[in-house]
């Protein structure tokens, strides 16, 4: 049965492994019974078991990054996903802009069209059990969960745009459901029942909880987030740009940018705008015959020993010696 999501690690793979029968050491929510496919990359460690069950495919992904890591994956024809985000916090991106983010402790379900997408994450471990739904059984059932109709409209007039429900607390009986469906039957048959019983039962708990309005409240709105990352990237080189200037173009609180600032780039503004800085400075300095002043003046930076000092603390050698370096 082909795969409705590919995923394509890009770049330099140290090793890439298929059906290991021995978990992985860095994995530490194994579906038992399953083999792991595991790729090793410069950023991160990859993993995923997957199982396919009635025309659903169930896939448990652990990785571990070791920095900021970014890997495209392919949703090869429209599809429904429901998202079970145990640990961590990632984002999908979709041609440069923030669809959709997820931390750990939440389920959700959304529609996705057939493109490329980005899952982006930060340093740490990150786990998700993603289930991707038949087309022709999950629109069967829009009357029986009618708070997931949009969803059934994306996947039968095959929408160019992703949609996303809200996202719902990991309950214990949520938990439950889960903790079962990794627990694979010595009867396979049965076991493929099994888990098509626990999705039903996921689905109608998801649209219980939404008609109730047990949903996350005060979510990032994607629309302020990626107004908020297009800002920055416009003006990182602004020695003015600030917590405040980039309140004021959002018409948001500074601790409204605060907040979204931790989760969209896993730090402070000040530190992300910096690494912005010193990844163009080094671009500068391989590309261009400007002066470090003028590289400084070109990202910034109006304080030229502030600047000698960022940038030693970096890359642990001065400018000028990097670009001597460089060019050996």
């Amino acid at each position: 049965m082909p795969n409705s999501v590919n995923f394509h690690h890009d770049g330099r793979i140290v090793k890439q492994l298929e059906g290991i029968t021995e978990c992985p050491t860095f994995c530490n929510y194994s579906i038992n019974g399953l083999p792991w496919d595991v790729a090793t990359h410069k950023d991160y460690i990859f993993s995923m078991q997957q199982m396919f069950f009635l025309g659903n495919n169930m896939r448990l992904i652990e990785f571990e990054s070791k920095s900021d890591s970014f890997i495209r994956f392919s949703v090869e024809e429209p599809t429904v996903f429901v998202v079970i985000m145990i640990a961590g916090f990632v984002k999908f991106q979709q041609n440069d802009t923030l669809v959709s983010y997820a931390m750990g402790g939440v389920f959700y379900m959304c529609y996705n069209p057939s493109t490329d997408f980005i899952l982006e994450s930060n340093p740490g471990k990150h786990a998700m059990m993603v289930i991707s739904l038949n087309r022709d059984w999950f629109i069967t059932t829009e009357r029986a969960y009618p708070q997931l109709r949009e969803l059934v409209a994306g996947v039968r007039e095959n929408i160019q745009s992703a949609l996303i429900l809200p996202m719902c607390r990991l309950t214990q009986p949520i938990m439950e459901i889960w903790k079962s469906m990794r627990v694979i039957s010595v009867e396979p048959f049965r076991h493929r029942s099994n888990l098509t019983q626990s999705l039903v039962e996921l689905l109608t708990f998801y649209d219980k909880e939404l008609e109730r309005g047990n949903f996350l409240k005060g979510q990032l709105s994607v629309d302020i987030a990626n107004l908020m990352f297009q800002y920055i990237q416009k003006n990182y080189t602004d020695s003015d740009l600030s917590i405040d200037s980039v309140a004021k173009y959002l018409k948001v609180s500074n601790w409204k940018v605060r907040e979204y600032s931790d989760l969209l780039f896993g730090k402070s503004i000040h530190k992300y705008v910096r690494q912005l800085r010193m990844t163009e400075v080094i671009r500068l300095l391989k590309t261009t015959n400007l002066s470090v002043g003028d590289i400084a003046l070109c990202v910034g930076y109006v304080n030229l020993p502030n600047f000698y000092k960022m940038f030693l603390k970096y890359f642990g050698v001065s400018p000028s010696s990097y670009r001597e370096s460089d060019a050996k």
